[in-house]
């Protein structure tokens, strides 16, 4: 995905227009977040997580999401 759909020049998955596969695969992505991953190694999905969180939506959509997350950052992730 870092490499191949979001290579630079490429803002959303299927290049320089937003999709619903972009709305679908944030969901996932931002979840990354939740479990403490900072996505450092994939830059241009880092870039364009970025770019979806700005969406006027995105507060609003994700808000339960980012409040169950905020909630987690005092606590210390368990591995299995």
């Amino acid at each position: 995905m870092d490499q191949n759909f979001l290579a630079p020049g490429n803002n959303y998955l299927c290049g320089d227009t937003i999709s619903l596969a972009d709305y679908h695969v944030a969901s996932y992505v931002a979840l990354a977040e939740v479990i403490g991953s900072d996505l450092c190694a994939y830059p241009n999905v880092k870039a364009w997580l970025g770019r979806m969180e700005t969406l006027k939506s995105w507060p609003r959509v994700y808000q339960v999401i980012d409040g169950f997350a905020a909630s987690l950052k005092s606590k210390e992730m368990v591995a299995p």
